[in-house]
């Protein structure tokens, strides 16, 4: 029999009420409630499919509720993107300031429109 594959496994029709990555103490908490939870450990590529997932949802919450602690959890995705791709935070902030330092920032609000010719 053959195995399906990572994207039929996570896409397919279940009784899932909810899959998706979650803190490290949710477990934990999780076993206050009395709502039946299971947890497992995603293996790598589950783990970066999830992790994208994640941005998107956390993105979307601040964009629905723009507050600081949205932009935490936003914050706190960004530097497990970055540990999982060997890097830091404070990398990122280096890059950031050298591509504010070519191209500038966003702060004098220019909108870009341009004509597509098909």
């Amino acid at each position: 029999m053959d195995t399906p594959s990572l994207r039929d496994r996570l896409t397919r029709k279940s009784e899932v009420v909810m899959d998706k990555l979650v803190r490290d103490h949710i477990p934990e908490l999780a076993q206050l409630e009395s709502n039946p939870i299971t947890f497992h450990q995603a293996d790598p590529d589950e783990y970066r499919f999830f992790l994208e997932k994640k941005l998107l949802e956390e993105v979307h919450e601040f964009l629905e509720n723009p507050s600081l602690e949205e932009m935490a959890d936003i914050v706190e995705v960004l530097e497990t993107f970055c540990k999982e791709m060997q890097t830091s935070l404070a990398q990122m902030d280096i890059v950031r300031q050298q591509k504010a330092k070519e191209k500038g920032r966003f702060s004098k609000k220019w909108i870009m429109k341009k004509e597509l010719r098909s």
